[in-house]
């Protein structure tokens, strides 16, 4: 990975768990919520849990920009994105796709897609990529002021993904065959 790659990648990602962080935070009670619903928890264990996943999305997103902590932060990050994934996915499992999925502390309210799994997996390995590119690469100011940008635009896609993916389909006469229009 080159050193704009990587400077992005870990700013996009940097940016992403301190948002998820703030999220949480914000929409307390919306969080405790959600993770009430997921059902995978003792509920006296709720609250503890519910502190503690945002503390550790925060330290996350500090130790990625770190000198010397990205390699910690970026397994971190991974293995927490993947434990949000299995509990995505077993809810879906147990045929609970109508719980809030708790992206952005619950204040998305988005029910569980097939989809959301598969896209904290992604963001995993991306994550993880970051635990063996070396960190003592040269960076020179020219490539963060390249890379925030990017890594900005990063950030818009990610949060328009859901709105694509959930998009209901056209219905009107644009989207039909000519051959099925009136005549």
């Amino acid at each position: 990975m080159t050193v704009l790659g990587t400077l992005t990648t870990t700013y996009a990602l940097a940016l992403l768990f301190a948002i998820a962080a703030a999220h949480k935070l914000a929409t307390w009670q919306a969080w405790i919520d959600v993770l009430r619903q997921y059902a995978l928890l003792p509920p006296a264990a709720v609250p503890s849990v519910a502190s503690f996943l945002p503390i550790c999305e925060a330290t996350i997103a500090v130790g990625l920009v770190l000198p010397g902590q990205r390699h910690a932060a970026a397994a971190a990050g991974a293995g927490l994105l993947l434990l949000y994934a299995g509990a995505m996915a077993a809810n879906l499992r147990r045929g609970r796709n109508h719980i809030d999925c708790g992206c952005f502390g619950g204040r998305a309210r988005r029910t569980l897609s097939q989809w959301m799994p598969w896209r904290n997996v992604a963001l995993s390995v991306c994550t993880g990529l970051l635990t063996i590119v070396p960190s003592t690469q040269a960076v020179r100011p020219e490539e963060v002021l390249v890379a925030v940008p990017l890594a900005l635009t990063s950030a818009l896609l990610y949060a328009a993904t859901p709105l694509v993916l959930s998009a209901p389909a056209a219905t009107g006469a644009a989207s039909r065959p000519r051959s099925e229009l009136p005549q």
